[in-house]
């Protein structure tokens, strides 16, 4: 479902100096919603000296353990692990730790064997990783759903629908910064909040 935005949902700057309401999110986005391992383990690489990925693991209240890229978990549990991050790598600064998780996840998916799949030869071809990104999403697992709408030249809108804003405006934008990145694109990125549960990400490159 495209996000219906009012004439006073502007887009703007993605903020970096807040702090995502994790227990509303919590209460809006039920247990049973999973995503895959791949991703936790994505997020665990940015764990540096002197904290671990089982410091980080423990700091987001999981235990310990080897998580298989392909199982499901749940989705609630990825997100703690987001703001363990922000708050053990990022002094604090969810948002911005959020982000940095972000970034780390689209090259973990194109190089699984379902975003070989899908990516193919073009996995570093921008306007085809954009394009298809939507579709990458959604097969990952997580709440809600993504459609992407092409609007220009290097040009496109990112409609999440039932999909936390607040996690959108840290987590997704970082991915979609993270995929433009491996294209060796810049990525110029806006966002519109519609509610807490629905919002548009404008972006651009090129």
């Amino acid at each position: 479902m495209l996000v219906a935005l009012a004439p006073d949902h502007e887009f703007t700057t993605p903020r970096t100096q807040f702090e995502p309401d994790i227990e509303d999110i919590f209460a809006r986005v039920p247990a049973s919603i999973t995503t895959k391992g791949m991703f936790f383990n994505a997020a665990l690489t940015l764990a540096e000296d002197p904290v671990s990925a089982d410091d980080l693991l423990r700091a987001a209240g999981l235990e310990p353990e080897r998580l298989l890229s392909f199982t499901d978990y749940p989705w609630v549990d990825f997100l703690r692990l987001n703001v363990a991050i922000g708050d053990l790598l990022c002094a604090g600064d969810r948002a911005i730790g959020m982000r940095r998780v972000g970034r780390t996840l689209y090259s973990e998916f194109a190089d699984s064997p379902v975003g070989r799949m899908l990516f193919g030869l073009l996995r570093y071809n921008a306007d085809r990783v954009i394009g298809m990104g939507a579709t990458a999403w959604n097969m990952s697992g997580g709440p809600g759903e993504v459609q992407a709408v092409s609007v220009g030249d290097c040009h496109y809108h990112y409609h999440f629908s039932g999909y936390p804003s607040d996690v959108t405006e840290t987590l997704g934008i970082g991915v979609l910064e993270g995929a433009l990145h491996a294209c060796n694109e810049v990525a110029r990125v806006s966002f519109a909040r519609a509610d807490a549960m629905h919002g548009v990400v404008d972006i651009q490159w090129g």
